[in-house]
């Protein structure tokens, strides 16, 4: 490693934490800035995070995070924190590699995630929130790279919505049910703490396809009966959603109400899970 790319690295190492913030905290649906939509996250009445979300290729995710002292952005592919990936990755911006920095990005579930402080300032932030595209070239076992490129259509107005989401707890979310709260429970879906995932260790896949003519969101229902949102998911796209035999999902449409029930992967390894819902 050159010791210019070295000295990016200490400048940006940054501390991790899970994102999102809370298994216990509920979200809901704060608003959309292009392609990203927008939650906020609350405990016991208080906002403890709010962050975007934003669906990219081959079932690709992109997230963006803030909390009181940490701000995040991060992706989810199908790769996965058990396949050794290095923690050490390269980021640029705009297809321009030769100024890429190496970042320290670790692993909450399934996102990979670049966390700083809200402390100081950070130049990747406002690099994220007003280019084009963003890069990431993951280290492979073995020695292999993997490069994921996502749009950034929408980021800047994203970024400064999740700001205000967060330092102004008393705006009102946008007019979308508030898909993950009880009170949010539509046609079809099972009422509040009625299922909840099981404790299983047999891991399984969910490949999960669209056909429903609508765009979804995807949760997970934890032990407490919760819904934890994963993916969203427009009308012909798919995704592989790792999980656990026992693990319940819910495919929820712009409506609240749930399409085709409760998922459950039904076997170890491979399922397919295709959402039709009524056309």
């Amino acid at each position: 490693m050159s010791i210019q790319k070295m000295s990016r690295l200490l400048m940006c190492a940054a501390v991790f934490l899970a994102v999102p913030f809370s298994a216990s905290a509920q979200s809901t649906q704060y608003g959309n800035a292009g392609p990203w939509s927008l939650f906020r996250a609350t405990d016991n009445g208080q906002v403890v995070e709010c962050y975007a979300t934003m669906p990219g290729n081959n079932g690709a995710s992109m997230i963006f995070t803030h909390q009181a002292s940490s701000t995040a952005f991060g992706l989810k592919t199908r790769r996965t924190n058990d396949e050794g990936i290095g923690e050490q990755v390269l980021i640029w911006f705009d297809n321009n590699r030769a100024e890429g920095n190496y970042v320290q990005m670790g692993y909450s579930g399934e996102w990979l995630a670049y966390t700083t402080s809200n402390s100081e300032p950070n130049g990747l932030l406002d690099l994220f929130a007003n280019a084009n595209t963003i890069s990431f070239a993951l280290s492979l076992p073995g020695g292999g790279v993997e490069t994921s490129t996502f749009s950034l259509k929408g980021s800047n107005a994203m970024t400064k919505q999740t700001y205000d989401c967060f330092q102004n707890p008393t705006s009102m979310p946008s007019s979308v049910a508030a898909m993950s709260s009880p009170r949010g429970q539509g046609a079809g879906c099972p009422a509040a703490g009625s299922v909840r995932s099981g404790n299983s260790g047999q891991t399984a896949t969910l490949h999960i396809a669209n056909s429903s003519f609508r765009p979804l969101k995807i949760f997970w229902i934890d032990q407490n009966g919760q819904r934890q949102f994963y993916q969203d998911l427009a009308h012909g796209q798919d995704y592989q959603q790792p999980t656990y035999l026992t693990h319940k999902w819910i495919a929820v449409d712009q409506n609240g109400d749930c399409v085709d029930g409760v998922l459950e992967a039904s076997q170890p390894g491979y399922n397919m899970m295709e959402i039709f819902g009524d056309g």
